[in-house]
């Protein structure tokens, strides 16, 4: 049984914790809140576009922390620099769901670039964005080709959870096969969830209609395929010519996590030259240069 004098010197404890909390928590608080006001005001009043793109930026970064700061973003989508507007809609991405309420009014603005921003925005959020899908299906009939384009894709990746695509990789029939690695191409980065997959069937799969499709949509997912490094750099050794090609724009677009490649696609680049396939060389040259590293005081 406790004594009087352990009871009291806990008791102590507990009301230094209750005591801190309440002195050093709401100020961390108010940090944080001051912290995002701060960036909110870079972005929104700023007259240097690289510091409206660096608001953005973090305010995307922050997380949680930053969801006030949704409507300030959304806003930022009609800045005038296209920087600001990428970073912007970067930024409302990583917001998820939190964001459709706002974006969803922007379908309806009067700019018809606004809206393509917007569409694009719930397209990439993906199947967090679902309650705007009757919004987006009635964007399919909008005035803009680029904005019903849009919003068949954007459709898309809502309705389409990637790892639903996953049985489909290993089905006898060829077309299901070629769907699903199609598929992973309108999900973009979306289709990380099946990256194993979608490189297993680059690797292996005997029809080379669904090895180029698998390079391709690899391409489309940019860095968020830099685990696939290993099976597009085996992918130069395809025989067919035009796999090597979507692997090495899959390279590309990976960027630096696919240096380890470089010496296959030197060769590559050698081979092409020789046989004067001009397409493989541009792509492997493409290649090279993306991925070289750079030299100090370039």
């Amino acid at each position: 049984m406790p004594t009087s004098c352990s009871f009291r010197r806990r008791s102590w404890v507990v009301s230094l914790i209750v005591a801190f909390f309440y002195l050093f928590y709401p100020s961390a608080l108010i940090g944080q809140e001051l912290e995002v006001a701060k960036l909110i005001e870079k972005l929104t009043k700023d007259e240097s576009a690289q510091q409206r793109r660096s608001a953005a930026r973090a305010l995307g970064d922050l997380g949680k922390r930053g969801l006030m700061a949704i409507p300030a973003l959304v806003r930022a989508l009609e800045d005038p620099d296209s920087g600001v507007r990428d970073e912007a809609e970067n930024a409302l991405i990583k917001f998820g769901e939190a964001a459709v309420p706002e974006v969803l009014p922007r379908l309806k603005d009067p700019d018809e670039f606004v809206r393509l921003r917007a569409v694009s925005v719930l397209g990439r959020i993906g199947p967090d964005a679902k309650a705007a899908l009757a919004d987006v299906e009635m964007a399919k009939s909008d005035s803009s080709q680029f904005v019903r384009n849009a919003a068949v894709e954007a459709e898309f990746r809502i309705r389409v959870e990637a790892k639903s695509l996953v049985p489909l990789f290993k089905d006898k029939d060829e077309e299901k096969r070629l769907y699903a690695v199609r598929a992973c191409g309108y999900l973009g980065p979306l289709a990380k969830p099946v990256l194993p997959e979608l490189s297993q069937a680059l690797r292996t799969d005997k029809s080379k209609e669904v090895r180029r499709e698998a390079a391709k949509s690899l391409a489309k997912l940019g860095r968020e395929a830099r685990d696939a490094v290993p099976a597009l750099t085996a992918a130069l050794n395809d025989a067919d010519d035009t796999v090597k090609i979507y692997s090495l724009h899959a390279l590309a677009e990976i960027g630096p996590d696919a240096r380890s490649a470089l010496p296959l696609i030197d060769r590559v680049g050698k081979a092409a030259q020789r046989s004067r396939n001009e397409e493989l060389y541009d792509a492997a040259m493409r290649a090279w240069n993306v991925l070289q590293p750079r030299r100090p005081g370039r």
